[in-house]
């Protein structure tokens, strides 16, 4: 069976970087909530970054690696966070990678 997500709370981020998030996505702000998919959070990192996303237990974790290294077991990530709540930890992800982008 086939069920409708939720759409995706953009007030979890700010606004500078909704507007950073719409130009990525390549839409306007107003169509922002239709495009912000997970899938589109996804790509939106990949851009950026490498990223490796996995679970253990109950927590998904998502690492952070430069686009221009080779990510493996030698090299370490520079960012990874977790938790229960996969959408939380995208716009976490996102605020990270834009607030690196702007120097913040």
């Amino acid at each position: 069976m086939l069920q409708k997500l939720n759409p995706l709370d953009l007030s979890l981020l700010y606004t500078n970087d909704q507007k950073q998030l719409a130009a990525d996505l390549e839409c306007e702000l107003g169509q922002l909530r239709e495009r912000a998919t997970i899938g589109g959070l996804l790509e939106v990192i990949r851009k950026y970054h490498q990223i490796g996303i996995y679970t253990v237990n109950a927590n998904w974790c998502i690492q952070l690696f430069e686009l221009d290294e080779p990510a493996n077991d030698e090299i370490s990530c520079f960012y990874e966070n977790f938790g229960p709540d996969l959408i939380k930890l995208l716009y976490v992800t996102m605020e990270r990678i834009y607030d690196r982008l702007n120097d913040r």
